[in-house]
């Protein structure tokens, strides 16, 4: 009979265990510009196993002007939208991300310099497209972390936990016809 159980467990746990395998998504970064300071359009596309951060790059091939020393620590903070999107679902989220200039080393008055563009402040979040949850956190420099995983189907749930409930008044039932006998 334990061969019977361990059968249903597997039965139940095999629509999960299927799913598994690389999680094919896709980004795209519109892009931005202001007075000479700017980043150009970015898209890519991966496939990658559940759980594993992938760096993507928002501000792609970033520029800004070069001005004679001195020249202001902070210039124009530029928006971008991003867009992840999950191939299987067909479904997308978009969110807007800052991309900063700053002078992080002033040379000597005189000379040539320019500013330095990075990610500004952003508060990770998680997000579902589909059957998959994405989370989204700052990386470095002019990077964005994401990681991907599988979340079940509510169904796929609801199967789990009515074929526990299953096997708990079997072994309950069980349990109480011993009970009877061992009382005879």
């Amino acid at each position: 009979m334990t061969r019977f159980r361990l059968a249903i467990l597997a039965a139940l746990l095999a629509p999960s265990a299927a799913a598994a395998g690389p999680i094919s998504w896709s980004y795209t970064s519109h892009g931005a510009s202001e007075g000479g300071y700017l980043f150009d359009y970015a898209s890519l596309t991966f496939e990658t196993d559940p759980g594993e951060i992938q760096q993507i790059y928002p501000a792609n091939g970033a520029r800004a002007p070069w001005f004679i020393s001195p020249i202001p620590v902070d210039r124009p903070t530029l928006w971008t939208n991003v867009e992840l999107w999950d191939t299987a679902s067909g479904e997308a989220y978009t969110f807007r991300i800052p991309v900063e200039f700053h002078d992080n080393e002033p040379v000597p008055e005189g000379e040539w310099d320019t500013h330095v563009p990075r990610i500004g402040t952003i508060t990770p979040f998680d997000l579902r497209l589909g059957s998959h949850k994405y989370h989204v956190a700052p990386g470095p420099w002019l990077t964005l972390n994401v990681s991907v995983s599988e979340t079940p189907e509510p169904a796929t749930l609801l199967m789990g936990v009515v074929g526990l409930a299953g096997l708990g008044l079997v072994r309950r039932r069980r349990a109480g016809v011993r009970r009877d006998d061992d009382d005879a």
